[in-house]
């Protein structure tokens, strides 16, 4: 699930309907269904989901749930794209016509009309719900080797957010993925150091601790900001460890309010790809608020999915887990970020704070 700030850009045929989808789910779908909800008179594009392809038993059941979410972002229609390499069914139909089929009529029920439903396969578009040979041939028509206007623009707006269509789902998995082999020996080895330095710290001077995991951080941030990524690895153990602190963790979340996407987002990217398992939560969970801050809510799923496998029970991931699956928007996110804001402002206005 996702939803993004986005330019406006009319999106007026196939091929730039199919073009965006990459740039709106952040990857490449493969043997999926998407489903982009579109809203108000004006048919603005927004949330935007991607489930892999069911088995035929759980069609119904699947596109109720995605006709119910479809109903509950207020959308007045929905652009439908199926994803796979399969061939004609045996009686010569489209592959998933069946699913796309229920999903119609789920989402008919709820009063949501469907703009388009798209089959792409092999570098071609076909249509399930026309079959005017002048429009829509039964062979499809390819897709163009060069993006379309529109979706160069989108593309541009992407690339200026820092974000970049991954090749597919399991890339993006790997994104937030902790060290492996030697490069977790080391990582393991700084996070022990960083754990012992940060408990002597905490124990002379709680609030010095504190406030060296936020100038430590911020101090990453300029430099990404300024286009030198760089998170040495004692850096990144000293910061990981130290967002245990809730504290520290709940300022971090608060970075969205004046931070842009791309280089706050690349540092915590580059923070839990260098942050072993044991401590990975909070630097996770850090990363998935932000993400749907930004409305990147594909980074924000696969980030929030690490921190709950190692954690199940990390009070703020399940937080952010319950978020994505009631689809709260991020304009909410950034609402209780400034929140947490004028509450950390407030404790430490006041006397002995």
């Amino acid at each position: 699930m996702t939803e993004t700030r986005r330019p406006v850009v009319k999106l007026t045929t196939p091929a730039d309907l199919v073009g965006v989808v990459p740039w709106l789910v952040g990857f490449h779908p493969q043997e999926s269904l998407v489903v982009i909800c579109l809203r108000g008179p004006r048919l603005r594009t927004g949330l935007t989901m991607r489930v892999d392809l069911p088995s035929p038993e759980h069609a119904e059941a699947l596109a109720d749930q995605l006709a119910a979410r479809v109903r509950r972002d207020g959308a007045a229609a929905a652009f439908l794209a199926c994803y796979t390499d399969a061939a004609d069914d045996a009686d010569g139909g489209l592959p998933q016509a069946a699913l796309v089929a229920t999903l119609v009529r789920a989402l008919d029920r709820r009063g949501v009309g469907c703009k388009e439903a798209l089959l792409v396969r092999s570098g071609r578009w076909h249509s399930y719900t026309c079959d005017v040979e002048e429009c829509c041939p039964r062979a499809g028509r390819a897709l163009p080797e060069t993006p379309t206007p529109a979706v160069s623009r989108v593309a541009a707006e992407g690339v200026l957010s820092g974000r970049a269509p991954l090749a597919g789902r399991a890339e993006l998995e790997r994104s937030v993925r902790g060290p492996a082999g030697l490069r977790r020996v080391v990582a393991e080895a700084a996070c022990e150091r960083a754990y012992r330095a940060a408990a002597a710290e905490v124990a002379a001077d709680r609030d010095a601790a504190h406030a060296r995991t936020l100038a430590l951080l911020g101090e990453a941030l300029r430099s990404y900001e300024a286009g030198r990524p760089e998170l040495p690895d004692d850096t990144a153990a000293r910061v990981a460890v130290g967002l245990l602190d809730r504290q520290a963790r709940d300022e971090v979340v608060t970075w969205v309010l004046e931070s842009a996407e791309a280089p706050l987002t690349a540092l915590l990217g580059d923070l839990v790809r260098a942050t072993p398992d044991p401590v990975c939560p909070p630097a996770c969970t850090v990363l998935a608020w932000v993400a749907h801050a930004f409305g990147n809510g594909a980074l924000a799923n696969v980030a929030v999915d690490r921190a709950l496998r190692h954690d199940p029970d990390y009070t703020m991931a399940r937080l952010v887990r319950e978020g994505l699956d009631r689809q709260v928007r991020p304009s909410a996110v950034r609402q209780v970020s400034a929140e947490v804001r004028s509450d950390i402002d407030q404790r430490c206005r006041r006397p002995g704070a």
